[in-house]
């Protein structure tokens, strides 16, 4: 897996970025990510974004995972007339 880290500043000591690369790379970072989070997830994403978390089998059932465990789902997201 190609990932970036990005060294935080002085006023973001427990942040980290991290750059994923390749589809499985990224949906496997994802699946790890639902897996993980115990309190609340939120989001940023773009038009697609709501239509893959359909499609996609795993990452609906991450969802529904998350959510039955009291994970609270917050997302903004833009809407669009684009399909």
């Amino acid at each position: 897996m190609a990932a970036r880290e990005i060294s935080p500043s002085d006023d973001t000591k427990n942040e980290l970025t991290k750059v994923h690369y390749g589809t499985q790379n990224v949906l496997d970072s994802e699946l790890q990510f639902f897996s993980n989070s115990n309190e609340k997830i939120d989001s940023c994403m773009n038009y697609t974004r709501p239509q893959l978390a359909i499609e996609i089998e795993q990452i609906k059932n991450a969802f529904i995972d998350a959510k039955n465990r009291g994970v609270s789902l917050r997302y903004i997201t833009e809407i669009t007339s684009e399909k």
